[in-house]
């Protein structure tokens, strides 16, 4: 994910585990506070939460954990406006049963309580009995859900819910935006204000707003000043100066054309132009001799490694996008690319963290759909990698949520991938992650991030400490993929 210093992730033939040592957990979860993040609740300034990495609850208005004996869900909070609290559901309630009904043990018990609210707020005037133990006694709280109508099959397009929910989603988010264009991320400074406002703005430019018209056309163009401004600036000094390398400058310098380019679809600008030139130079600039990219320039970065493959996707996504509006960058900067993201791959299609010795072809989902999205926007559809990539991909799609440091991100390259490649990877997307999705939003329009292993190691959530703008404007990207108006 942006914006912190990482570690690897090993993959074996069973699936993904974490190949992160006690003392590098240690070590991350000081450089995240370093860099200035803190563990947030992930939902309003009302919840109340003792455990503030629990997964939200949907439309409840609380949140939970699941537990395995008995099965079902323990509540972490209850916020003070929702269908929850005004129930009379508490922190601490264990909902063993809805209606009764006791939860599939062949079933993941979130995406199942979600698909009981789903299903009962999809009438009027529907009430849900949640079977609780509170204090080990059996109580039975009854709770009314707002009426939000039913969800169609082609969900989220043409659904009249859908609809409704990221309507509201979007309201939510702009109100987020500072005075001076930014939106609010708690975690890299600078650069991280610009990843953050950049896709925020493809958020709202994916709602059918232009810098020139619609509900959100003044907050575009805030976006717009503000990553222009601020692309490649950073707060934080390299080794130059004697100290550990913080620069994180190389994510604001890819993620700000990936919104730019789509903004200038909308409304060519000539001053726009000439600074994505300059951003093209820079992050050619930047490359290592690899071919990969680091965090930032300044030589390695506290933990002393240099390249992660991932920070290659964003580059070369960026440089595929702006050469398809003429800014052309070298041929033989793409092409050393290109070999770097083929030599941190085994061969069988699955991308690993850098080119390391035990991170080399050790795949991961999320970041094998960065280099699709990235070969994708550089028409290279036809790369003996593209194919490979492709297969591995789809057929591990439901592992995205457990993705290395940032889930959210690995959702979001997921989506855009599954996107790309056409409707039957599209539909095999979407099918696990629509109840994520689900659980994800709040009442207040909000998107919450998820808890899982790797967090729960580190004490520590990059996506919940990134904050509120960065969840949802993210899942409102993927939701509005469908439509079809980004540059992607």
């Amino acid at each position: 994910m942006p914006l912190i210093i990482t570690a690897g992730k090993r993959t074996s033939k069973r699936g993904v585990y974490s190949c992160v040592s006690v003392h590098r957990l240690s070590a991350i979860a000081a450089l995240v506070l370093a860099l200035g993040s803190h563990i947030a609740s992930g939902g309003p300034d009302d919840a109340v939460t003792r455990d503030p990495d629990a997964f939200n609850l949907g439309v409840l208005g609380a949140e939970g954990n699941p537990t395995k004996e008995p099965s079902g869900i323990k509540i972490a909070a209850v916020h003070k406006e929702g269908p929850a609290a005004a129930g009379g559901l508490q922190e601490g309630d264990h909902i063993i049963a809805v209606g009764g009904a006791t939860f599939p043990k062949n079933k993941d018990a979130i995406h199942a309580f979600v698909e009981f609210l789903e299903k009962a707020s999809s009438r009027k005037g529907a009430t849900l009995t949640l079977n609780v133990l509170r204090a080990g006694k059996h109580e039975a709280v009854k709770i009314t859900l707002p009426f939000l109508g039913p969800h169609v099959s082609s969900c989220p397009s043409r659904c009249v819910r859908c609809e409704k929910m990221i309507d509201g989603s979007l309201a939510f988010l702009a109100n987020l935006q500072k005075e001076n264009g930014a939106f609010e991320s708690k975690l890299g400074g600078t650069s991280g204000a610009v990843v953050v406002t950049s896709l925020c703005g493809l958020a709202l430019l994916a709602s059918g707003s232009t810098p020139e018209d619609g509900p959100y056309a003044e907050h575009i163009r805030k976006a717009m000043s503000f990553v222009t401004e601020n692309a490649g600036k950073d707060d934080k000094k390299g080794r130059e100066a004697g100290e550990p390398n913080w620069n994180q400058t190389n994510w604001s310098l890819g993620y700000a054309p990936i919104f730019l380019v789509s903004y200038l679809k909308k409304k060519d600008d000539p001053a726009i132009r000439k600074r994505l030139e300059e951003i093209s130079a820079k992050i050619v600039e930047n490359q290592e001799r690899s071919g990969g990219w680091a965090h930032g320039p300044g030589g390695p970065n506290a933990l002393n490694y240099l390249e992660l493959e991932v920070m290659s996707n964003v580059c070369l996504t960026a440089l595929g996008l702006m050469n398809q509006i003429g800014i052309k960058p070298p041929g033989e900067a793409v092409e050393r690319a290109i070999r770097y993201v083929e030599e941190c791959s085994d061969g069988g299609g699955g991308v690993g963290y850098s080119t390391r010795d035990g991170q080399k072809g050790m795949g991961d989902p999320g970041r094998t759909a960065g280099a699709i999205v990235a070969l994708w926007t550089l028409g290279r559809q036809r790369h003996p990698l593209f194919g490979k990539m492709a297969a591995y991909y789809t057929m591990r799609i439901g592992d995205l949520v457990n993705g290395h440091v940032s889930p959210v991100m690995h959702c979001t390259s997921g989506g855009i991938a599954a996107h790309l490649l056409g409707p039957k990877v599209w539909a095999k997307f979407m099918q696990p992650f629509r109840l994520e999705f689900m659980a994800a939003r709040r009442p207040d329009g909000g998107f919450s991030a998820r808890p899982t292993e790797e967090t729960r190691q580190l004490r520590s959530n990059t996506d919940r400490s990134l904050g509120d703008a960065w969840t949802t404007a993210s899942y409102l990207l993927i939701l509005q993929l469908p439509k079809g108006r980004l540059a992607f």
